[in-house]
């Protein structure tokens, strides 16, 4: 998912979906308990933060703020699950959909802060010099670009390596076949 068109309408999508989810899940909540709305309230902040990003000049500082957003809601979810008398699964399902989001949104804020059509702008417009890593005769920021590669290939990798991973975990009957392969010769 290397355009940015993609990361944003997948982050988009999936935002839209948890902030729902949120609001299903915690209507099992007594409408006097506070962390309903503190609940709700975060996941509404968050959800405009990665809705507008794509019109913002200064996603940076937003892609922090989001990321701070996260790490809130996911402790009072913990919060929640840990004391409440409702079930548990959904608020510890709800906890790991937004780690995955947060963690997915950390491994792509290089692509969304930096996006190339606004480095490239940026380049154009002589608002960074060649000091600040551009290069003067084509105009692209190289030293941006070199990490964010480096910061994909290293998020390939490990994501490859989860996925692997999991596959095992979930087929174990692939471990079998390749254990003992002459079994179901």
């Amino acid at each position: 998912m290397d355009n940015i068109k993609d990361i944003y309408g997948y982050v988009t999508d999936r935002i839209q979906k948890l902030t729902a989810a949120l609001y299903r899940v915690t209507d099992l909540l007594s409408d006097k308990e506070p962390i309903k709305w503190t609940l709700r309230d975060k996941a509404l902040n968050l959800y405009d933060d990665l809705v507008s990003i794509k019109n913002v000049k200064d996603k940076d500082s937003l892609l922090d703020n989001s990321l701070k957003n996260f790490a809130q809601i996911i402790k009072s979810l913990e919060l929640v699950s840990a004391g409440v008398c409702v079930s548990n699964l959904n608020f510890e399902i709800l906890k790991r959909e937004y780690l995955f989001l947060k963690n997915f949104v950390e491994g792509k804020k290089t692509d969304i802060a930096y996006d190339s059509k606004m480095l490239l702008d940026l380049a154009s417009s002589g608002k960074i010099s060649s000091k600040s890593g551009v290069d003067e005769r084509n105009g692209a920021p190289q030293r941006i670009l070199s990490e964010k590669s480096q910061i994909n290939q290293a998020y390939s990798e490990k994501n490859s390596s989860y996925t692997e991973t999991v596959s095992q975990e979930i087929n174990p009957r692939r471990n079998q076949r390749e254990i003992n392969p002459e079994r179901f010769a």
